[in-house]
């Protein structure tokens, strides 16, 4: 199974379970099952052109009304009511973007980022740069130092490059760094 499928997107891949061939009668299903709230999802896969391999096929139409999130997803073989756990792993369904009204595709660190450059224009515009914590009636507060925020940013921002850098990588790209080299004899 892919790490991560699109809704609406049809889906169609073929798996194997050695031990548990389709051409002795075994039967395999995937059942997707969020990680926090929400419905299940199962679909039965069919024997893959080989006899002995199962393909899983799934529509456009049925993948459509999948909901977005993270899931577990466990493959299982079936044959005269004997089951057993082929395989288990992890996937992302993402929203329809056909579909969607809104849509961030910003990676979680990229949010992270933008949050904390936000955050900090908003910390130095009201004045806050210089004051470290004062109290009023009795109540206190304290704010955090620009250090703390500048220390976060860049945090943030190496790992928005690592993942940048990854993407131009798996794009057959160069990684976009630079590497010094010095030649003595």
């Amino acid at each position: 199974m892919q790490d991560n499928i699109i809704a609406g997107d049809a889906l169609d891949f073929d798996t194997q379970a050695p031990d548990y061939p389709a051409s002795d009668g075994w039967a395999m299903t995937y059942r997707l099952v969020p990680r926090t709230s929400g419905t299940p999802i199962s679909f039965t896969c069919t024997t893959a052109a080989d006899g002995a391999s199962f393909a899983a096929e799934v529509s456009s139409a049925t993948t459509a009304s999948w909901a977005a999130g993270e899931y577990t997803w466990f493959a299982y073989v079936t044959l005269s009511g004997e089951r057993h756990t082929v395989d288990q792993g992890t996937v992302t369904i993402k929203a329809d973007p056909a579909a969607a009204s809104a849509f961030d595709g910003r990676t979680d660190a990229r949010q992270t980022l933008d949050a904390l450059h936000t955050a900090f224009k908003a910390y130095v515009t009201a004045g806050q740069g210089g004051v470290a914590e004062y109290s009023i009636g009795g109540r206190s507060m304290k704010f955090r130092s620009a250090k703390d925020f500048i220390d976060q940013i860049r945090f943030w921002e190496r790992a928005v490059n690592d993942e940048e850098t990854a993407a131009r990588l798996a794009a057959g790209l160069s990684s976009g760094r630079k590497v010094f080299t010095r030649f003595t004899t």
